[in-house]
């Protein structure tokens, strides 16, 4: 292919569309209607057309200014490759009258629009949603839709221009100048600093200092210096700690950053409004402002609950449990009767313990108490699965705490100004919460309620600042530590050998066997692979497994685990096939992802791995936020062509555990893998009946924290598919370290107030 480097720029519009690449992408070949050549020669091919081909949007019957590289193509013959285009009357300067007369190149709605609001430019200028969504017909899809349409139709080639110097794509270019909110401003930000283009969606401190380096950006420069504290302390709240030791700061650059000016970083640390320092033990520590802020509110919000003065008066708390023990069939312990006391007396608590020490059933009681007396109780949880757990706990539906407290892109619905009407909230599973979404919970919850946390604290940790720890660790908060294994569940390997993984040790009546059952439900089954070819191995054993288990089970009572996204796209590859193989009448997308490719189909069994607040049920009338590890099934794909079979659009329903029927509109697919086969991090919380975990040899991630919550998934029956090494080296490493948070730090200083130590 023979290019020609000169550009060439004339004024033209679409004529027909030969190929369509939307939704998965923006790449179309197009045919041109001509209208005047501003720069360089035009040159047709022998059929005496203008072809164009690229990454572009074009709307029809409309004028555009296009900038294109001539190509001589030996297969495809003479054609032009895009480089950027601009509306020959630009969106920016449109009349009131010829903005809406562009509108109805983009929406059948505009002249709703027009006829509701005098100027629907400002709209559009400030991107207003609340605006668009007032109007009936338009929910956030269509919303969101338009929005792209405008933007698509910006000037932004003076941005393609310099944007382009320094490597970016002009999808990345469109996307840095909708979050500067102009072309002016993004390139002032170009110019003055490239690092402040790390909070872009798709951007990060590496990427941009790469390119600004390439660019004469100095190692020692103090933008790059000031972008990497900042993204040392992202990186640092994402690993679960919240602050630094300021000396260990220093080392950390003076190590990485050749010539830093240590003194000029001091000052800078010291005047920031992101940073703040303080003194714990004769020692200078540094935190993010913001972080610490939600800690120190955390403490304020807990010592609100817990110093109003309790207006629960409980009776028939005796009868209530004794009929709780009939229905189930077996008496508490002298321990959980002593934790169901603490639970009814306290009025913030938490309640702490391993699998099989009767959490469930001491919350069971609790709860049975509080409703026979008439106090209204929510539960709630981190994720859909785990609020589905709490629903057949307690008979009422258990929400995930986004749902609770009304999610949206604009925030939450009830806050400090908006508070919970419940006399109970009961938060399971609190060790995978982190600081941020507990602060916004317990703000949320009015002074004279009940709080009971539940967790334990042997399982992974949260993803960012957690709570528990620091609550337990501390005298502020009572809670209760179970420690006792119940004996309806000694008869249960899964509960045994999760324990002994948790102690960091060898079942006992575990041996080289393979495809051997333990305990005295048969709950717990090992299949043991030979080193060589281990991942393969633990593969082709786990599908197998699954094919059998599907005999047992229905699908979403059955759940493959496994370490990293790598093995889990790998399995899930083969699991769709055995649970829902291609057939010709199903309906199925593709998408494109960092490890390949992968088809949704009718009936697959998904996980959502991004928040989105602007999601809605299929009929666009009642907002359904999703959220990073929600879990459902696709129930309906719909898929729009073009006269060439070329995809133009796809939607998608699907019915997400403990939230309902979502729509989803194509920008939000991406962000939806095949959930047979999940990471062992995005199933905490949940409890499944059948497990099926597959841990081939994984150093760095392998634990057995990691081990011990993928067991304690499954409420019936767990296989693990692995080989003795790996159990062994899993087994005898611990992921489990001593956060630094300022939580812990914020109430030992309370208890110092107070003198009770």
């Amino acid at each position: 292919m023979k290019s020609n480097k000169k550009t060439v720029v004339f004024v033209a519009s679409v004529d027909t569309v030969r190929y369509d690449g939307s939704p998965k992408s923006e790449f179309k070949i197009v045919t041109l209607n001509v209208k005047n050549v501003n720069k360089g020669e035009l040159k047709r091919n022998e059929y005496g057309e203008v072809v164009l081909k690229g990454n572009m949007t074009f709307n029809a019957h409309t004028d555009y200014v296009i900038t294109a590289e001539p190509v001589d193509d030996p297969k495809w013959g003479y054609q032009y490759n895009y480089v950027f285009s601009k509306r020959s009357a630009p969106v920016e300067g449109m009349t009131k009258e010829e903005f809406i007369e562009f509108l109805t190149e983009i929406t059948p709605f505009a002249n709703v629009i027009a006829k509701k609001y005098d100027d629907p430019r400002e709209i559009f200028k400030t991107k207003n949603l609340d605006a668009l969504l007032k109007i009936k017909g338009i929910g956030p899809a269509k919303a969101k839709k338009m929005f792209k349409d405008y933007e698509s139709q910006k000037d932004y080639s003076p941005a393609y221009v310099a944007f382009g110097q320094w490597g970016f794509s002009m999808t990345m270019t469109r996307r840095i100048v909708e979050e500067m909110a102009s072309v002016d401003s993004a390139i002032d930000w170009l110019n003055k600093d490239p690092y402040h283009f790390m909070k872009v969606k798709g951007l990060g401190f590496k990427t941009i200092d790469s390119k600004a380096l390439d660019h004469g950006i100095a190692v020692n420069d103090e933008r790059r210096v000031h972008a990497y504290i900042d993204n040392f302390f992202e990186e640092l709240e994402h690993n679960g700690d919240s602050w630094i030791y300021l000396s260990e700061l220093l080392n950390y650059l003076r190590k990485d950053i050749y010539g830093v000016n240590l003194d000029n970083v001091l000052v800078w640390l010291e005047q920031s409004k992101d940073y703040f320092e303080y003194s714990n033990r004769d020692k200078t520590i540094v935190t993010r402002k913001e972080l610490f802020d939600i800690q120190k509110d955390v403490v304020r919000q807990l010592l609100r609950l817990l110093n109003t003065p309790r207006e629960i008066n409980l009776k028939y708390v005796d009868e209530t449990i004794t009929n709780v023990e009939k229905d189930q069939g077996w008496e508490y312990t002298n321990s959980q009767k002593e934790a169901i006391s603490v639970l009814l007396k306290k009025k913030v608590v938490l309640l702490n313990g391993k699998g099989g020490t009767g959490k469930t059933a001491i919350l069971n009681a609790v709860l049975k108490v509080f409703k026979k007396n008439g106090y209204s109780v929510a539960t709630c949880a981190l994720s859909g699965k785990a609020a589905d757990n709490l629903t057949q706990i307690t008979g009422k539906r258990g929400s995930t705490i986004h749902k609770l407290l009304g999610a949206s892109i604009r925030g939450f619905e009830m806050n400090e100004n908006n508070l919970l009407p419940y006399d109970v909230i009961v938060l399971d599973e609190v060790s995978m919460v982190n600081v941020r979404l507990f602060d916004a919970l317990v703000k949320a919850i009015k002074s004279n309620a009940t709080l009971i946390m539940v967790g334990d604290a042997a399982q992974l940790d949260s993803i960012g600042v957690g709570v528990m720890r620091a609550i337990l660790s501390t005298k502020v908060i009572p809670n209760v530590t179970l420690t006792e294994v119940h004996r309806q569940a000694a008869n249960s390997a899964i509960v045994e050998h999760s324990l002994a993984y948790r102690e960091g040790k060898k079942p006992k009546e575990l041996t080289s066997n393979s495809w051997k059952l333990y305990g005295n439900n048969k709950d717990m089954g090992y299949v043991f692979e030979n080193i060589t070819n281990e991942t393969d191995s633990v593969v082709r054993d786990t599908i197998k497994l699954f094919k059998a288990a599907l005999k047992n089970y229905q699908i979403n009572d059955i759940q493959i685990l496994s370490p990293t996204t790598l093995n889990c796209d790998k399995l899930n590859a083969y699991a769709q096939e055995v649970a829902n193989p291609y057939e010709e009448w199903k309906k199925e997308y593709s998408i494109k992802s960092s490890n390949g490719s992968y088809n949704l189909r009718v009936g697959d069994k998904v996980i959502n791995t991004m928040n989105n607040y602007e999601t809605m049920d299929p009929d666009e009338t009642v907002a359904r936020p999703i959220f990073n590890g929600n879990t459902g099934t696709i129930t309906a794909i719909s898929i729009e062509t073009d006269k060439n079979d070329n995809i133009k659009d796809c939607r998608m329903v699907i019915d997400f555990d403990g939230i309902g029927k979502v729509g989803l509109a194509n920008g939000d697919i991406k962000a939806i893998h095949l959930g047979y086969a999940i990471t062992v991090h995005k199933s905490q919380g949940s409890t499944i009946p059948c497990v099926i975990i597959a841990l081939p040899f994984q150093y760095m991630l392998n634990s057995r924290e990691l081990l011990y919550t993928a067991i304690t998934r499954a409420s019936k029956s767990a296989f693990l598919i692995t080989s003795e090494r790996t159990l062994a080296s899993t087994v005898k490493k611990s992921s489990e370290k001593t956060h630094r948070d300022s939580l812990g730090i914020l109430l030992n200083a309370y208890v110092k107030e107070r003198g009770t130590e």
